[in-house]
């Protein structure tokens, strides 16, 4: 992270502290017909959109990969499950996340949901949050606190965006004007033209995570692993994240267990009644045959 100075500095030394720290920053309340914050409804990515986000995912899959690795949590693609208070404090703390979450920062997408996950909001809350910590301005949130500043930024973003009031005089929304200033400048992290994104080392050359092992920010050192190193990395890194992924689809695939099972079921029972009935029918028509011979 830069030491540079941001031009909002000021407003974060406005915070009294109490025994246990920094006191909480109070988090607005909008409604639809608030003249200070006016609640809007929620936007789906269009097509062009969310086609971006895909390309800048596949374009740097080992770099999302590894942001889930030390997290223990996918922020995407979304998995429908919230992240714990550890999740949010790792992904704030994580290089390979906060490449990630800043180059979404520069791309400049518009506040959307897709596949009903606000990204923008929630990449610019845990870079928030992460400047907080590198600062020393907050510790990382409870996961219930993480989850009302995801949501008042999403409806932020979303009235902002339409011209709205926004809540914009609020103490909450200096802060994180501040530290996305902050995080938007920061040279250690690049966004090519092609959406790849590139980490800046000590020495100043620019890597991404296909090309390099343990490349990080700041005054950290660059390892050069042989190939077979590399290749055992990526593949317990796909094998953590596939463990990942595993548990949020977990409740998913136990319910269309049960539902196979119940149809397995439904198929056996309907398998033996058919059986039977066609032992019933055998023996019946042995019988006539046996009576008119008789006969």
């Amino acid at each position: 992270m830069d030491s540079e100075v941001s031009p909002y500095s000021t407003l974060q030394s406005s915070l009294s502290t109490t025994d246990s720290g920094m006191t909480l920053t109070p988090i607005g309340k909008g409604s639809s017909t608030s003249t200070t914050f006016q609640l809007m409804d929620s936007v789906a990515c269009n097509s062009t959109v969310s086609e971006t986000i895909y390309i800048m995912y596949n374009k740097n899959r080992a770099l999302f990969n590894r942001c889930v690795v030390d997290a223990q949590y996918q922020i995407f693609p979304f998995l429908g499950t919230k992240p714990s208070a550890a999740q949010v404090k790792d992904m704030s703390s994580s290089m390979s996340c906060i490449a990630v979450f800043t180059a979404v920062l520069l791309a400049g997408l518009p506040e959307c949901s897709i596949s009903g996950f606000p990204l923008k909001a929630a990449v610019e809350t845990l870079l928030k949050i992460h400047v907080d910590i590198v600062y020393g301005w907050a510790s990382s949130p409870s996961a219930e606190r993480f989850q009302e500043l995801l949501s008042w930024r999403r409806y932020v973003n979303l009235a902002s965006e339409a011209g709205a009031p926004c809540d914009s005089n609020s103490e909450l929304y200096a802060e994180y004007r501040e530290n996305l200033y902050i995080a938007q400048r920061n040279s250690s992290i690049r966004m090519l033209p092609n959406y790849k994104i590139e980490y800046k080392t000590a020495s100043g050359s620019w890597f991404d995570a296909d090309e390099e092992d343990h490349i990080a920010i700041g005054n950290d050192t660059v390892s050069d692993d042989d190939d077979d190193t590399v290749a055992k990395r990526d593949s317990t890194d796909k094998s953590m994240v596939d463990t990942v992924s595993a548990k949020g689809q977990a409740s998913k695939v136990s319910k269309i267990k049960a539902v196979n099972v119940r149809r397995d079921l439904t198929i056996a029972n309907n398998s033996s009644t058919m059986i039977i009935h066609g032992v019933i029918s055998i023996l019946m028509s042995v019988l006539l045959s046996a009576h008119f011979m008789i006969s």
